[in-house]
């Protein structure tokens, strides 16, 4: 969630809150991912569906998984790393 400023036609300053959705589901999300912060979920559910897609463009240190790996290690699992 973000607030931004908002002017009102009176001239007085007020806040506008702004929701997040989720990526996966377009819920309004709860958390962010802990890596880039550009992404918002939901749900650990929902985060670890999109993680597949979303590993190719998280800037987090670590978190791509080469297509070779994918392929010749069938299914990989992805530990979160903080940097």
């Amino acid at each position: 969630m973000t607030f931004q400023p908002s002017d009102d036609p009176d001239g007085k300053h007020t806040e506008v809150i702004i929701k997040q959705m989720c990526v996966n589901c377009g819920r309004e999300a709860s958390s962010e991912c802990t890596g880039c912060h550009k992404v918002n979920y939901c749900s650990v559910f929902c985060q670890r569906k999109d993680w597949r897609d979303h590993q190719h463009t998280c800037c987090q240190p670590g978190a791509v998984v080469s297509m070779q790996e994918e392929v010749q290690g069938g299914v990989v699992e992805v530990e979160k790393v903080k940097a």
